[in-house]
């Protein structure tokens, strides 16, 4: 099957213009127009909004973009596969994670899976726990590692469980303890993180019976590390984030009492089905993870 109408589509929307997308793919611009217009055309209904600002779907094309991603997904399959049995290695892995993970657990493991299959070509996408989410469903990537909730029927391999930590203003009373406890936390202003570490603060409080003193609400990582840096309140999050953020945002870190931890792990449509290049990294990043536990 001649899958470049949907590659030149999907490319565009993922790019947010024809140019953009025809540098990526190796046409022209004028090419890539023409065969998203073609499929206008055949369709019977517009697929972009065009605009100075750039293009994007419309909600027609919205609902079409997951089964054209399949498509395009299964075909790229079956290339790598009759690559593997005509002893050709070629390919494309997609993979979606936090950027805490690609910055601590990644780079090593990238590193050995490139120098040991140098045709496979990796694209790394790093977001959110929602961009993560609509990225596997979509079929943006091949996987993902996320924590749960994962959606229903994709398949979830546990990779870590990473401690959640509270995270402290340099000097704070509560230094002074080697671990705290959530009833110690509720008693500060509180940075609530939004930006997926809603079911860290679930652990810490809504379990516990205990309820934060809510002042500020923050999206992102390093915004918050910030203003408990600065002093602005108390927050809590996983481990490694709080050691991959910058050497600046000075903090103290306790554990609590008891040990909290979030479960991180592989979500994926089918280990059993996966692209050849997929089942062998899942199995490089689960050994290289097993090996440093």
């Amino acid at each position: 099957m001649n899958t470049i109408k949907y590659r030149a589509l999907l490319c565009t929307i993922d790019k947010g213009s024809f140019s953009a997308a025809a540098l990526e793919l190796g046409y022209s611009q004028p090419t890539i127009s023409h065969i998203v217009g073609d499929m206008e055309k055949e369709y019977g209904f517009p697929l972009l909004i065009r605009s100075r600002d750039g293009v994007f779907p419309t909600k027609d094309a919205e609902s079409l973009v997951p089964f054209m991603r399949r498509i395009v997904e299964y075909e790229d399959n079956l290339d790598e596969y009759v690559g593997k049995i005509s002893g050709i290695e070629k390919g494309k892995l997609r993979i979606g994670c936090y950027s805490s993970i690609a910055i601590c657990i990644l780079p090593k493991v990238m590193e050995v899976f490139m120098n040991e299959h140098p045709g496979i070509d990796v694209e790394l996408l790093v977001g959110i726990h929602s961009e993560l989410e609509s990225w596997i469903t979509e079929g943006r990537t091949d996987l993902v590692i996320m924590a749960p909730p994962v959606p229903d029927n994709y398949e979830y391999i546990h990779l870590i469980s990473d401690p959640i930590k509270a995270l402290l203003p340099p000097g704070h009373d509560l230094s002074k303890k080697d671990s705290v406890t959530a009833e110690d936390i509720s008693q500060y202003p509180f940075i609530m993180p939004v930006a997926g570490g809603q079911e860290d603060v679930s652990q810490v409080f809504h379990k516990k019976g205990a309820k934060p003193i809510v002042r500020f609400r923050v999206n992102n990582d390093n915004a918050l590390f910030a203003m408990v840096s600065s002093g602005l309140g108390v927050s809590v999050m996983s481990e490694l984030p709080v050691i991959s953020r910058p050497a600046d945002m000075k903090m103290d870190v306790r554990d609590f009492e008891p040990k909290l931890y979030r479960d991180v792990g592989i979500v994926l449509p089918s280990r059993k089905y996966a692209a050849p290049s997929a089942k062998i990294f899942i199995d490089m990043l689960v050994d290289t993870v097993s090996g440093q536990a």
